[in-house]
């Protein structure tokens, strides 16, 4: 691969991606999403640069199979399944919003859904994601969950829960939805896969 040049996205095997390595031929990415292939196209580009310089060997590029993110598009398993997301900014929801066909269709989740001070665009953005919305107040530095409210058309707004662990007991015995997603704050993801994923 020349300088400049970026991985070609071979295949997308839903909600992983699979790229062209230099050198090494197809490999399916560890981190979930299409815009992972892009991410991967500027690892691939740097790598070349450095391989060419002598300054990393052929095999670090295999990285980009082995890497792991904790609540980005973090997928617990079970009865309904949770995807954990930090997405809490505007482009960060724009890739959750991207990825969220390759798990279920819209009627089959709902959304957990709390921000933190400041992150008022991000909470409009998850709002306009179709599905079931819920809001959530109660994790460190979160909005409260009247105010996040305030800022949502009237009747958007499925149910309201005081802290994460009283939402997560409530959600888990919800049959009718395949898929929770919990998003808005990297703050309200942790207190999640406190409980989920411990």
């Amino acid at each position: 691969m020349e300088s400049g040049e970026t991985a070609p996205l071979v295949a997308s095997g839903a909600p992983f991606a699979t790229v062209a390595l230099p050198g090494l031929g197809p490999a399916r990415l560890s981190l979930a999403g299409a815009h992972q292939a892009e991410n991967a196209a500027v690892v691939a580009a740097i790598w070349a640069e450095l391989h060419r310089q002598g300054l990393v060997p052929l095999d670090a590029l295999l990285g980009v199979t082995e890497a792991r993110w904790p609540g980005r598009l973090e997928l617990v398993p079970g009865a309904p399944a949770w995807l954990l997301d930090g997405a809490h900014n505007p482009p960060g929801v724009a890739a959750l919003a991207q990825a969220l066909p390759a798990y279920c269709t819209e009627s089959d989740r709902a959304l957990l859904v709390g921000v933190s001070g400041g992150h008022e665009a991000a909470l409009l953005a998850l709002a306009a994601i179709p599905g079931e919305l819920h809001l959530v107040g109660g994790f460190y530095r979160a909005a409260p969950v009247e105010t996040q409210l305030a800022l949502l058309p009237p009747g958007r707004v499925t149910a309201r829960w005081p802290d994460v662990p009283t939402a997560l007991a409530a959600l888990s015995t919800r049959r009718d939805k395949a898929l929770i997603v919990v998003a808005g704050s990297l703050f309200l993801v942790g207190a999640a896969r406190e409980v989920l994923a411990p």
